[in-house]
């Protein structure tokens, strides 16, 4: 996961990744994606908040088959929102 381009600006490199996961099936409209969206986004950054206090950050979300490289262990259709905290080189 270290150097991910994708994931982090290019001069940094990734130290940790908090997940979070929903199955199609949990889903059934747009609306509902929107919402389970929004509040991952606010659990991973209220997390990396908390275990990184003052670390950069980026979230990222999409269908898990997107992010098939970073191991999620869900679905290929899954909502998939994750958190990436790195650190610049130097």
């Amino acid at each position: 996961m270290a150097r991910r381009s994708r994931l982090v600006p290019e001069q940094a490199h990734a130290v940790d990744l908090v997940p979070r996961a929903f199955d199609a099936e949990e889903i059934d409209t747009p609306e509902q994606r929107d919402v389970a969206a929004a509040a991952a986004r606010t659990a991973i950054s209220h997390e990396i908040e908390t275990r990184w206090p003052g670390a950069p950050y980026v979230i990222r979300q999409g269908k898990a088959s997107e992010f098939e490289d970073l191991a999620l262990g869900t679905q290929s259709d899954a909502l998939v929102v994750f958190g990436v905290v790195y650190e610049f080189d130097d």
